[in-house]
């Protein structure tokens, strides 16, 4: 049985892999399908897609969306539309806009604490990439506030010190809408981190198509009622390693390993309108 991952980042987010060297890397590990999903953009996948061609491997468009439901952060990922869409791209424009300016905010709310942080030195930290925290713990990091970006994360950049930061993201309504109307399909990401199994079923009541079911933060027992709830619901079952790169993050080694069926892949693309037969 074939192997797929569908959730990855590259350097085009916080992802330490360049888009070319993670297509060549799934590859080498004999994966069929790959999507990379990075945050809010579509660089590397639009990158990632020459090298693909060279190789026996699909590339599966895609995208991991920060998006506001009830109130707080909920990530979506999107998968098979097309990425020329005008609304879609519409989309991309006002989320990256929205990481600008929530880059100001915690630049702010740092300063407020004493750290000269200045949100030029994140945006050129981050260069190309779609900034975020991981970019602001670096800088404090490179002027010598934190020994690391995880005691950066654990000082002052966790959601407890930080305070909320979820009102610049569009609503999952709207981020759904854009994504299916670009003939796609948007799965909920790593449900057992972010929502209880009652808020999960909820949004299965046409907000969703899909669930990420297989993720290394899922125990055996959360992949089994997820896969489950998927299958009561008509729903995708997606999953993957949410590889950042190996050293960089809690699920760096995991890519290779936690995949899903190339077949679950492929009801993927099925579902999707914007890919050809």
């Amino acid at each position: 049985m074939g192997r797929a991952d569908l959730h990855t980042h590259t350097t085009a987010s916080d992802g330490a892999a360049e888009p070319a060297d993670l297509v060549r890397m799934a590859y080498e590990n004999r994966l069929e399908l790959l999507s990379i999903t990075d945050h809010d953009t579509i660089d590397g996948y639009l990158e990632a897609r020459e090298e693909a061609a060279t190789l026996p491997i699909q590339l599966i468009p895609g995208i991991e969306l920060t998006t506001l439901w009830q109130g707080r952060e909920l990530h979506l990922l999107g998968y098979g539309f097309d990425p020329a869409d005008s609304a879609f791209m519409k989309l991309l424009v006002s989320q990256r806009r929205a990481r600008k300016d929530r880059i100001g905010v915690i630049t702010h709310r740092l300063q407020k604490l004493g750290l000269d942080v200045d949100p030029d030195e994140v945006f050129a930290v981050a260069g190309r990439s779609m900034p975020g925290r991981p970019h602001v713990a670096r800088v404090l990091t490179k002027k010598g506030y934190t020994g690391s970006v995880h005691e950066a994360f654990v000082r002052y950049l966790g959601n407890e010190v930080m305070g909320s930061l979820d009102l610049f993201w569009v609503h999952l309504e709207a981020a759904s809408e854009a994504v299916r109307g670009a003939g796609g399909v948007v799965v909920i990401a790593h449900p057992g981190r972010t929502c209880t199994y009652e808020e999960v079923e909820e949004m299965c009541n046409d907000r969703i198509d899909g669930i990420e079911c297989i993720h290394p933060s899922h125990g055996y027992d959360h992949q089994l009622r997820y896969t489950r709830m998927a299958e009561r619901w008509g729903l995708l079952v997606s999953g993957g390693s949410d590889f950042h790169g190996s050293g960089t993050h809690e699920a760096g080694s995991r890519f290779g390993t936690v995949t899903v069926e190339s077949g679950r892949a492929e009801r993927i693309l099925q579902r999707c309108s914007s890919v050809p037969e």
